[in-house]
């Protein structure tokens, strides 16, 4: 009897261009017990990692907010970034760096849950992707979730991926546009 343990990892950082690939599973472990005849345990790693792949094929989602320069530096202290399930919406670069760029329609910056059980900063743009105006901004509704005061789609925020579960964005499969976001030391950074 073999024992085969094989483990992919994959970690969606937000997206980058308007249509993109994304796996919802952060992490998939599988664990085979087998035992064939006339087969190296090479060859039946190399299917079980196939299998894997497969498993996580690429899942179109769609952004329809347009590209825009994405770049901020936050002091998580200073803007009280560290309380889970809270945010803070951006708007406006007073008392930011110059070279500051709130993409489309402003930042939202949202302090949630991570697949490991701790929690995670994440980045969207505050444009209702439905609306796809600057000015039509979504906001933070129920702790967990983003609203559109627009139309009434609703995001689902709470592990950073944005996804549509109610409204015309849920019937559409729009997603809010999400960017890069990193802590170093106190300080966020949100990229596109």
């Amino acid at each position: 009897m073999s024992l085969f343990v094989i483990s992919l990892t994959y970690g969606a950082i937000g997206w980058t261009n308007s249509i993109t690939g994304f796996c919802p599973i952060e992490q998939i472990t599988i664990f085979a017990s087998m035992r064939i005849k006339g087969y190296k345990s090479l060859n039946i790693a190399m299917i079980l990692s196939a299998l894997l792949l497969l498993g996580c094929a690429k899942t179109e989602t769609i952004s329809r907010i347009p590209d825009a320069r994405v770049s901020l530096q936050l002091n998580v202290d200073y803007h009280k970034l560290m309380e889970p399930l809270t945010g803070k919406s951006i708007t406006t670069l007073n008392g930011l760096a110059a070279n500051s760029y709130l993409g489309y329609g402003g930042i939202l910056v949202y302090y949630g849950l991570a697949l490991d059980g701790g929690y995670n900063h994440y980045a969207f743009d505050l444009a209702c992707p439905v609306e796809v105006d600057p000015k039509v901004r979504v906001s933070i509704y129920e702790s967990v979730k983003a609203k559109c005061p627009k139309c009434g789609s609703v995001f689902d925020i709470q592990y950073g991926q944005g996804f549509p579960i109610d409204g015309k964005a849920s019937e559409e499969g729009y997603y809010l546009r999400s960017y890069r976001s990193y802590l170093n030391g106190r300080e966020l950074i949100i990229s596109r």
